[in-house]
């Protein structure tokens, strides 16, 4: 059983020191204080039962899924 946990963790290790694959597109905004931005997602995010590809991102660390305007 030991000798399990030494495998396990060293995949563990050896799995998270691999350089990621993935690039993303870095796109940066410019917003006041208490404002927010929309942020189209690249995937649709399921939230409580329903499907969002766009976000809302507020200069207070809240994010939302619908329209604040509306």
């Amino acid at each position: 059983m030991k000798n399990w946990r030494v495998v396990l963790l060293l995949l563990f290790l050896w799995l998270f020191s691999l350089p990621s694959q993935a690039e993303y597109q870095v796109i940066t905004h410019q917003v006041a204080d208490d404002q927010w931005v929309q942020v189209d997602l690249p995937f649709n995010f399921p939230f409580y039962g329903e499907l969002f590809g766009t976000s809302f991102m507020f200069t207070n660390g809240v994010i939302g899924f619908l329209n604040p305007t509306t």
